[in-house]
């Protein structure tokens, strides 16, 4: 967007750059703290492999989630205000799908708790991130 000129009043899309450093830097510490913990259960119990599973399944629907989320805007987004298919279901798709995949790769290391922080940490980034996006996507549409 550098360099465009933007008529009086109007706004720029969300800048994502700092959202993804953060995530990036919360996500280098979870992996140092998985690597420097480990889960309560016994690895070769019932209750951990249903964590894990669980915890597999969660990835897979946030990976097709998203996929189907971003196929459905297509190159619609900023531009065309999107209300079918999934963002008819939730306003924010890919952040929910995404916060789904964070909470499932904590149980996929068989950690309720890393699954909870993974989960959490996930979801406060993107609602701050959701109530930016919000307010840009009134002032470009309006009431719509």
């Amino acid at each position: 967007m550098t360099g465009q000129v933007l008529p009086s009043g109007t706004q720029r899309p969300v800048d994502q750059s700092k959202r993804l450093r953060i995530l990036r830097f919360l996500g280098a510490g979870g992996i140092i703290g998985l690597l420097l913990t480990r889960p309560a259960w016994n690895e070769a119990s019932v209750i951990h492999e249903m964590i894990e599973f669980i915890g597999v399944a969660l990835v897979l629907l946030c990976v097709l989630g998203r996929l189907w989320s971003t196929l459905y805007v297509g190159g619609r987004k900023n531009t065309e205000l999107v209300v079918t298919g999934p963002y008819s279901m939730s306003r924010n798709p890919l952040y929910l799908f995404s916060t789904l995949g964070s909470l499932g790769t904590g149980l996929m290391f068989g950690s309720i708790a890393t699954a909870g922080l993974f989960g959490v940490t996930t979801y406060v980034v993107f609602f701050k991130t959701a109530r930016q996006e919000e307010h840009y996507l009134r002032t470009r549409f309006g009431p719509a």
